[in-house]
């Protein structure tokens, strides 16, 4: 009877022992592929310093290479960007709305527009 106990407990002892066992073995089983790549990088990362070797070129960590600078300069057609305009363009084209706007006013004064809300249909059908 105590044999048979002993028996039941062993068992069920070993089941729970069994699923922490199960997730070691997958932790060893990654932690080894883990050491296996970093192996490769190390074999990778002294072929490119024996070539640099040969070639008698120092080496330069990426983080300390100048970063490549992506030239957008003649492309605004392309990618739909405009040219970054003048400051004095600016202004000028203010003063170029103003200047509409108080023609527009006058024009609607001497009711000679006939639709005083489209300050282009001014620039087309009057010259200034």
């Amino acid at each position: 009877m105590l044999g048979k106990m002993e028996k039941e407990i062993i068992e069920e002892h070993n089941k729970e022992l069994g699923e922490p066992t199960k997730q070691s073995k997958a932790m060893i089983a990654h932690n080894q592929s883990l050491i296996e790549s970093l192996e490769k990088m190390k074999n990778v990362n002294e072929r490119r310093l024996a070539t640099l070797k040969v070639k008698d070129t120092p080496y330069t960590l990426t983080s300390k290479k100048p970063k490549r600078v992506k030239h957008t300069t003649g492309k605004h057609r392309v990618h739909g960007r405009k040219l970054p305009l003048h400051p004095l363009l600016n202004v000028l084209r203010v003063l170029l709305k103003l200047l509409l706007h108080r023609t527009s006013e006058v024009l609607r004064d001497l009711e000679l527009i006939p639709n005083p809300s489209d300050p282009l249909l001014i620039c087309s059908n009057y010259v200034l």
